[in-house]
């Protein structure tokens, strides 16, 4: 589970993701597979570093460290009211993923201002929707992991061999399972719908921290957009 810092899923009982994406894409959803109500994205807090840079009395460091979680909290929410169009998507902060996990909504969901959503398509116990973490995953045979940020997947990993992305899971937070949209195509169209602003616009990298995020929004919604075989 996520803790402040980077989120410990569990695989489904499916072979492990891969990331040739064109080979994961090739099929159109089932049946008995229904597109998500609503997308939650995952808005990085890093509490965990504020508390060490607090306890360390390094206000220098900490202030930057708040500095770059703004900023990169403002290119996520823009970049996904901007570019994300096939369900409503709504935000929440990563210490509030217990909350999210018990099916409770209700002052969690946040807009696009950071406020909580007044007439959410979600209601208490609802189930019906992905949630989405920009961050490293990596498998073992047990578990997949994704982590918010290359320090925390340093400190796991001998070297940091993955580079950032957008991940999806289920309600359960366990990693869609393989040949499920748990990533955005390698290559997509987004008939329709075109980056509102220059793809640059949505990219943010720290200069002092490891943090840092790449316009993601457009490319998953086109993936939920071909895999679902619907015209949004």
């Amino acid at each position: 589970m996520i803790r402040y810092c980077f989120l410990i899923v569990t695989l489904l009982l499916f072979p492990a993701p891969t990331f040739a994406q064109d080979k994961i894409f090739t099929r159109k959803h089932a049946k008995n597979e229904v597109p998500p109500k609503a997308l939650l994205v995952i808005i990085p807090s890093e509490t965990n570093r504020k508390k060490a840079l607090i306890a360390a009395h390094d206000q220098k460091r900490l202030s930057l460290l708040q500095d770059a979680v703004t900023k990169v909290q403002h290119k996520i929410v823009v970049d996904f009211t901007d570019n994300f169009h096939f369900c409503p998507v709504y935000f929440f902060v990563d210490t509030n993923q217990s909350k999210i996990e018990a099916l409770q909504f209700e002052g969690v969901l946040l807009d696009s201002s950071f406020k909580p959503v007044s007439n959410s398509v979600l209601h208490a116990g609802d189930t019906g929707f992905f949630v989405g973490c920009y961050g490293i995953m990596t498998n073992t045979p047990d578990t997949t992991t994704i982590y918010s940020n290359t320090e925390q997947y340093k400190q796991h990993q001998d070297v940091a061999t993955q580079t950032p992305s957008f991940y999806v899971m289920n309600h359960e937070f366990e990693v869609l399972r393989s040949g499920y949209p748990f990533k955005a195509y390698g290559s997509t169209e987004n008939p329709g719908y075109k980056m509102k602003k220059p793809k640059n616009a949505y990219y943010y990298s720290s200069p002092y921290f490891d943090i840092s995020y790449e316009a993601s929004a457009w490319k998953y919604s086109a993936t939920l957009t071909q895999f679902f075989d619907t015209k949004r």
